[in-house]
């Protein structure tokens, strides 16, 4: 098994080595030959992950790759846990679905920025989840900003200018584009820093870099001094701005409406959960931590003014993909308002909450990546993102998989996150009944609201491409099928039933 692991990381390297050698007509990405290494590295590497869940070890929490020992005080570990494996499982399967896209799809988008960034964040996010060094992995959580903006520059091919319709706009002055990256470099610093600060008192506290040693002493641990507690707090808000969680949820709309579709998908499908992966390293100290202080009391008024704020804001939103931007960022929030919730009211640690959570935002990463799909590909279709004037243009099939995605977001019966609504609230409505209502009456308000927007998408007098699957329909036919079969399957247990997680 650890002979699979170098194998599928030796092929996510080469597929990079590929892709950033574009100039040569043997290597590149458009030749015959450069596309077809690329697709055996990408459909070698999926082969290989889900053996790797399937055969993980029962009863093992992190299973150990390679060490390299620099000196006699430090040795360099690459480890992977079982939620880091369904994530990158996860990554291979959209990356391959965006790959699939950007081949048939090229719009407005310059090929070469497109492959590189696209190859170096799905490295980046590889190379993260295996990685147990902490410095080197505040490092992967930084960089992944990087090939974010180069997403955001190659749909414009811009330097510090960006040309449209033959006129020349300042980046700075721009109101979409130069937000965007602003806002994005801004909370990617923000972020990043929060979490060198956090594994800096962690390594003052117990005086160790590696990962895996400090989730280990973590876990004993019943007790914290100040730098263990502050350390956990900081590597908390830092993954909270990285999943856009009220008050960091400013600036994921804008970047996602300036994202192209790829970069959306990979935005709201991984990267943002890699903010989810370090609360799951800090899952037991967290309720020591915060447990009978007014930190728990905050965060809860957090998270439930913006799962109200957000909620509400989905009724008059104009553009659509800003209204999923805003349809993911109300779950997040009424995620951690639950877990909090749960934690406020007495929960221990190491209850099923822990693993209804993490199989919910499994099934986010699925659904909000085939929302994306979706809704990107009918705007770089139709080349408009307003509501009112992609009424009408959306074909019976994408219709079909657009419901069955905004189902699954909603927590429909026999769909992924009917797991996390049922088990959620159930777990919640024990201890505090009253908050368990507040978190089904906002999950009923978002559902609402995608209700809305469908019957303004689809449920038109004159339907353009009803029945008819032209342009890329096909296309988008295509990827939405795995993502809802694998949404459908965890939703009954039958692919990977939530049990495995414990």
């Amino acid at each position: 098994m650890v002979n699979l692991f170098i194998l599928r990381y030796l092929l996510v390297c080469l597929l990079l080595l590929f892709s950033v050698l574009p100039s040569c007509s043997k290597f590149g990405f458009l030749s015959a030959r450069g596309n077809f290494r690329i697709w055996f590295c990408l459909l070698s590497s999926f082969l290989i992950s889900s053996l790797l869940v399937l055969y993980f070890p029962a009863g093992v929490t992190y299973l150990t790759i390679y060490s390299c020992s620099w000196s006699s005080s430090y040795t360099l570990l690459f480890c992977v846990s079982k939620f880091g494996l369904l994530m990158s499982w996860l990554l291979d399967i959209l990356v391959c679905l965006c790959y699939f896209y950007g081949c048939f799809t090229r719009y407005g988008t310059s090929t070469i920025q497109y492959e590189i960034s696209l190859a170096v964040l799905y490295w980046c996010c590889v190379s993260f989840f295996l990685v147990d060094d902490i410095v080197l992995l505040s490092i992967l959580y930084e960089c992944q900003m990087v090939p974010l903006l180069w997403m955001l520059f190659s749909r414009y091919s811009i330097g510090s200018t960006i040309v449209n319709s033959g006129i020349t706009i300042p980046l700075s002055s721009s109101k979409g584009l130069g937000q965007a990256m602003y806002l994005l470099v801004w909370y990617g610093l923000v972020s990043g820093v929060l979490l060198y600060v956090g594994f800096y008192n962690l390594y003052l506290s117990f005086g160790t870099t590696s990962l895996v040693e400090i989730c280990s002493l973590l876990s004993l641990l019943s007790s914290f001094d100040l730098s263990g507690s502050l350390g956990c707090l900081f590597v908390f808000l830092s993954g909270a701005a990285k999943l856009s969680l009220c008050p960091f949820h400013v600036w994921l709309g804008k970047v996602h409406v300036e994202a192209s579709t790829v970069g959306s998908v990979l935005l709201a499908g991984i990267s943002l959960k890699t903010g989810f992966y370090l609360h799951v390293i800090i899952w037991h100290s967290l309720y020591s931590v915060l447990y009978s202080n007014y930190l728990l009391d905050i965060f809860c008024l957090f998270f439930l003014l913006g799962g109200l704020v957000s909620s509400f804001s989905l009724f008059y939103q104009v553009d659509i993909k800003r209204w999923v931007a805003l349809y993911s960022v109300s779950h997040m929030n009424l995620f951690y308002l639950l877990l909090f919730g749960c934690i406020r009211s007495g929960v221990n640690s190491g209850s099923v909450l822990d693993l209804v959570m993490q199989y919910g935002m499994l099934g986010h990463s699925l659904v909000s990546g085939g929302l994306f799909f979706i809704v990107g590909g009918i705007c770089d279709r139709a080349g408009t993102r307003m509501l009112i004037e992609l009424s009408g243009l959306v074909s019976s099939w994408e219709s079909v998989y657009l419901l069955t995605f905004l189902c699954a977001n909603s927590g429909y019966p026999m769909l992924v996150l009917f797991i996390y609504e049922v088990l959620g609230y159930l777990c919640l409505a024990d201890w505090d009944i009253l908050l368990a209502l507040l978190c089904g009456g906002l999950s009923s308000f978002c559902m609402l609201s995608s209700l809305l927007v469908y019957s303004r998408l689809c449920m038109v007098s004159c339907n353009v491409y009803s029945g008819i699957l032209a342009g890329n329909n096909s296309l988008l036919l295509l990827i939405s099928f795995p993502l809802s079969f694998i949404s459908f399957l965890l939703g009954i247990q039958c692919l990977y039933p939530i049990s495995f997680l414990s």
